[in-house]
Order: C-alpha cells, then structure tokens, then sequence
C-alpha cells in the first residue's frame, strides 16, 4: 500500500471527552479548561486558530482497510495501559 495513513484511533472523541476520560483513569477531576486566549498568548492569534484552537477530524478508515489490528480501540483502555492502570491487574511492560 502507499499514500498517507492517519495515526488516529478507530473512535474518535473530541477534546472534552478526551479530558474526562483522562481525569476518570487518572482519578483525578476535569474542572479546569483551558482559557482561549492562553494558546493566542503562547503561539500568537494565528497559530492558535491554526494549530490549537482547530478542530481536528481524522479517521482511522485507511489502516483499518489495510487489516491493522488496535491493540486498544477504545480511548479508556489504551490510556490505562499507556499509564499502567488497568483494573485487570499488573500491566505487562513492553520492550522495544
């Protein structure tokens, strides 16, 4: 196969449901958003319209067309495996 291939995961959430999520595996509450005019103070108005302030809409269709298997389709699991805090027990630590 050739041609690009999106690093998304096969379901998508936006950045609220990204930031509960995170806060519930973390056990830790999701209270504070992000001011808008801090990214606009930190990358100037443009960069922050451009770059932290924009939507991003990716799908995973390509990779999954081409047969790759997610080890975590699901965003609560692949972050509890990547903070090693499953609730199956101890997480096997990878080598690469």
């Amino acid at each position: 196969a050739s041609g690009p291939v999106n690093a998304a995961a096969p379901t998508p959430v936006t950045g609220a449901e990204y930031a509960r999520t995170l806060a519930s595996v973390v056990h830790r509450p999701a209270v504070l958003r992000v001011p808008g005019f801090a990214p606009a103070v930190l990358l100037g108005r443009r960069g922050a319209d451009e770059f932290a302030l924009a939507g991003q809409r990716m799908s995973a269709a390509r990779a999954t067309e081409l047969g790759y298997s997610f080890r975590h389709p699901e965003l609560r699991t692949g972050l509890e495996h990547v903070l090693a805090r499953t609730t199956d027990g101890p997480t096997e630590v990878e080598e690469h």
